[in-house]
Parts: structure tokens; sequence; C-alpha cells
């Protein structure tokens, strides 16, 4: 259908309204434009039943409504094409940015992965140089303890070189235990019981440990 066709022809038919009147067996109906009365009565179409006048006269008024509901619709359908343009141009760039959101995602989720094994890695290592630790605190906890034992061995042994440098120092001096021509000296002669005195106790400690 040529919808310009139509609405040329109804801007080239006689200016209306058009109406039509009845007529009678003998005056068949006709269908007129504009008023008798300011000279613009004009006959559109004669003899015609009043079925026919009355599509007649209607049919300007039909059409030009149908052109105007059929404009409508075009409008209609027109704009919401360009809604519907708009939307696919709004879906296609929320598409690139939400595959762009999917696509960093992954990439930190990759990332926090590589993280959590260098971690993994790292705690693996870090058990590991605690235990070496611990082992070494305990190899050193038994050292202190043979050192402590040694020291104090060491302290008991100066103890007991102290007391035989004391037995030695009092024999130096020969006045504590020899005779001069046959007569004591001004101390009393032990003939060594001092010394054996001293000497027996540190056997003793050495026969107890």
């Amino acid at each position: 259908m040529n919808h310009e066709e139509i609405k040329q022809a109804l801007d080239a038919a006689t200016p209306g309204p058009w109406e039509y009147s009845t007529g009678d067996y003998e005056t068949p109906c006709t269908v007129h434009a504009g008023d008798p009365d300011d000279g613009s009565f004009s006959y559109v179409a004669h003899e015609l039943t009043e079925t026919d006048a009355h599509l007649i006269a209607k049919a300007p008024t039909w059409l030009r409504n149908l052109l105007e509901d059929r404009d409508f619709w075009k409008n209609l359908y027109e704009q919401e094409r360009e809604l519907s343009s708009g939307q696919k141009e709004y879906l296609r760039k929320e598409n690139e940015r939400l595959t762009k959101e999917r696509d960093e995602a992954l990439r930190l989720h990759r990332s926090a992965m590589h993280t959590i094994e260098n971690a993994d890695s790292h705690v693996v290592a870090l058990r590991e140089e605690l235990e070496q630790i611990k082992k070494e605190r305990d190899a050193y906890y038994e050292n202190a303890k043979y050192t402590e034992a040694a020291f104090h061995e060491v302290t008991r042994l100066r103890s007991q070189l102290a007391e035989k440098d004391k037995v030695l120092e009092w024999y130096a001096e020969q006045g504590n235990w020899q005779r001069r021509n046959g007569v004591p000296s001004n101390t009393m002669i032990d003939e060594g019981s001092r010394a054996l005195h001293i000497l027996a106790k540190f056997h003793k400690e050495e026969e107890t440990k």
C-alpha cells in the first residue's frame, strides 16, 4: 500500500467535510461537500445507495484517521528501534565492562593462588628452620649442662689445687717440720701428717664421685 499516494489523493480531493443525503425510491442518495449557504457546496457523487453514500462520505475521514494511526505506530516503532539500538549499545558496553572485570578477577585469583603457594612454601621452610632451631637449642642446653658441670669441676679442682698449694707452701718452710741441730723448731713437727690429712680428704672426694 502506497501511503503517500493515499495522502496525495486526499489532499487533491474536494475539500470536506463530506456528507451524504438520504433519498427515496425515486431520488437516490448523493454525497456533497461544503455548505450551500456560503456557495462552497458541490456534489461529490450521486445516484448512490445509502450504504455506498455512507461509505464514500466517511472515506476521507476514515482514511486520514488510518494514516494518522499508521504514522503514530510507525513513529513509535522507530522510537522503539532507536531505544533497542541504544539498549544494544548499552548491553555491548556492559558486556565489555563485565568481561574486563571477569578477566581482572581471574588475574587476581591467579595472583592470590600464586601468593598462597609461595606462602605455603615459606611456611614449610619456616617450619624446617624452626625444627633446626629447636635442635640447636636442645643441643645448646645439653652442652650448657656439661659446661655447668665442667665449671663446677674446674672450681672444685681449683679449690683442691689451692689446698695443695698451701701444703707445698707449708713444707717449703723447712722450719715448719725439720729439726735444727737435734732441737725441734719453734713449730710442731708433724712428719708429713698435715699433708697426708689434706691429700686423704681429696682422695675420699674422688672415690665418692
